[in-house]
């Protein structure tokens, strides 16, 4: 997992002592199961902050510069850290009923923050009260990365309606980008 926002102890703390065991050992053996997915004994939690950072990353890119500090650095933007833990339990609680009322509650609470940072109605601050700077639209593009070869023609859309020898003023050289 490359940026927690949040840590396991967090989510064991939003999850309900009597229901926590019964959310986390999906096989009834008495312990936390490690991830469907995974090979190196994650558990369900740690796989699920990995799931939740993606899709917060997902949902600010191209608003805030990202990915956000990592939790244990204590540089990650609380209402983020809150965010991540608010995805992560409505996915555990949503593993036996996605849509019982913990899981609705939990991952309202996500989309609302998380649609308020999207729409600008809200602005994250850091740690220290400050405003997270946010990413200016015309730098937030990605470059196109091309290589071409030959005479590319703009405006022809076959390449056989042009004559093998044939000039135009909408010629472009042979190029290369990124």
């Amino acid at each position: 997992m490359a940026h927690p926002y949040t840590k396991v102890e967090r989510i064991r703390s939003l999850l309900s002592r009597a229901r926590a065991l019964d959310l986390l050992d999906r096989d009834s053996d008495g312990k936390e199961d490690p991830a469907a997915t995974d090979t190196n004994s994650v558990t369900v939690v740690a796989a699920e902050i990995s799931r939740a950072c993606v899709w917060i990353d997902s949902k600010l890119a191209g608003r805030y510069p990202l990915p956000f500090a990592a939790i244990t650095t204590a540089l990650t933007p609380p209402l983020i850290a809150d965010i991540a833990d608010w995805l992560v339990a409505s996915y555990v609680y949503g593993w036996k009923a996605p849509d019982g009322k913990e899981a609705i509650y939990w991952r309202g609470r996500a989309k609302d923050a998380l649609d308020g940072l999207v729409s600008g109605d809200m602005r994250l601050v850091d740690t220290t009260g400050g405003l997270v700077a946010m990413v200016d639209p015309e730098d937030s593009r990605a470059p196109i990365a091309y290589e071409s070869t030959g005479t590319q023609w703009a405006g022809v859309t076959d390449a056989d309606d042009m004559e093998e020898n044939q000039t135009s003023d909408d010629a472009v050289p042979q190029s290369r980008g990124l």
